[in-house]
């Protein structure tokens, strides 16, 4: 089965990619990327009370999540949308065993509210008054994969626009849980996927490939963090060009995307 997909949006958040504007003439080749601090994001949808609370990755993802449906043009309250994310909150999962093994009953119930994997989709979900479907799921480095093959099987079953939101933070945690997940840095990507479009011809191959970057700057960017091994489709949509990319989709299985012209 192939599943085709438009992209009408577009959100990019990483260091030395603070947004998809700035990012366009990276991936094009047309310059490096270099490492630079990513500023704090800011959600507008979030009010400031909100900000103070919330794990540095949700802010993130409300953030790409708020730019990818301003440049699709359609309103967050409409879109169903497809959570995606390896890690989920690691600072906070590794704060609450700590607590819980030392002293149980100072656990936060802020922090715990906010260590659940759906986290993300639901601060959205209220920030953007949206009542759509919304669906989280983690696949570790296959996440970005899963989440877009996810996305486009409800856009094209139910004949919706979807939103697809993929983030990981840069690891915070440490000790067990920090080496099983390093994270050297954030990086969130936002995509509405419209169906029935030619830009993307989804199929899943019983066969474990991957491409990779064409810049060798970007490539050590794409070990960098689970939802980065999706520069490799961003880099072919830049070019505009007909080409073949591969996602790992799980052990022994890849997603192959056709990328057509725009």
């Amino acid at each position: 089965m192939t599943l085709a997909v438009d992209i009408a949006g577009v959100g990019l958040m990483s260091p030395g990619l603070p947004s998809w504007a700035e990012a366009r003439a990276i991936l094009r080749g047309d310059q490096a990327w270099r490492a630079a601090d990513l500023p704090p994001p800011k959600p507008a949808s979030l009010n400031p009370g909100e900000m103070r609370r919330l794990p540095a990755q949700v802010k993130l993802a409300v953030a790409v999540a708020e730019a990818a449906c301003a440049n699709a043009g359609l309103a967050a309250s409409e879109l169903p949308t497809v959570f995606a994310s390896g890690q989920g909150d690691l600072a906070t999962t590794d704060y609450m065993c700590k607590t819980l093994a030392r002293a149980p009953a100072a656990l936060s119930p802020t922090k715990f509210h906010n260590s659940v994997h759906n986290a993300a989709s639901g601060h959205w979900s209220i920030a953007s008054a949206c009542r759509a479907a919304s669906t989280a799921v983690s696949s570790e480095q296959y996440s970005f994969a899963a989440g877009l093959f996810q996305a486009a099987v409800q856009a094209v079953a139910d004949d919706t626009p979807v939103l697809l939101v993929a983030y990981d933070s840069a690891s915070a945690a440490h000790g067990l849980v920090g080496e099983l997940r390093p994270m050297a840095q954030p990086f969130a990507l936002a995509l509405v996927l419209t169906p029935g479009g030619a830009r993307l011809q989804l199929s899943q191959l019983a066969v474990e490939d991957e491409t990779s970057c064409n810049a060798a700057e970007l490539e050590t960017l794409r070990g960098q963090n689970f939802i980065a091994r999706s520069l490799p489709l961003l880099e072919a949509l830049e070019a505009d060009a007909r080409a073949a990319v591969s996602l790992q989709l799980s052990q022994g299985q890849s997603l192959d995307i056709a990328v057509a012209p725009q």
